[in-house]
C-alpha cells in the first residue's frame, strides 16, 4: 500500500473491518482509530486498540491534532500527513523495514 494516499474526513474509523479506512494490517484492531475535527483541523483518536496509536513515535491516550509531516502508526502500517490543494492528505509509507 506504500504510495496510496487518502483524504481523511472527521468521523472516519479505522480498522481491519467494517471501517470508513480499512488497513490490511494484522497488528491493527478491527475497530483501531477514528478521526475527529478539532479546531478546523484533522485529529486522531486511538478507540482502545491493542497495539495503541503513535503519532511522530508516542504513544497517544487522548484526541491529538496532526498536522502536515506528522507520522502516525497503527501496528505495521505507517501515515506520512501531507497538504494537497489545502486539503489534509494522508500518504502511506513503506516500512523501515523495507517490506
Amino acid at each position: 500500500m506504500a504510495g496510496r494516499v487518502i483524504d481523511p474526513r472527521p468521523d472516519d474509523r479505522i480498522g481491519r473491518d467494517e471501517c470508513e479506512i480499512v488497513l490490511a494490517d494484522p497488528e491493527v484492531s478491527r475497530w483501531h482509530a477514528v478521526l475527529r475535527e478539532v479546531d478546523s483541523e484533522i485529529a486522531i483518536e486511538d478507540a482502545g486498540s491493542t497495539n495503541g496509536t503513535w503519532v511522530n513515535g508516542r504513544r497517544i491516550t487522548d484526541v491529538t491534532p496532526l498536522r502536515k509531516g506528522d507520522h502516525v502508526r497503527m501496528g505495521n502500517t505507517e501515515w506520512l500527513l501531507m497538504a494537497l490543494d489545502a486539503a489534509t492528505r494522508v500518504a502511506y509509507r513503506r516500512p523501515a523495514d523495507g517490506s
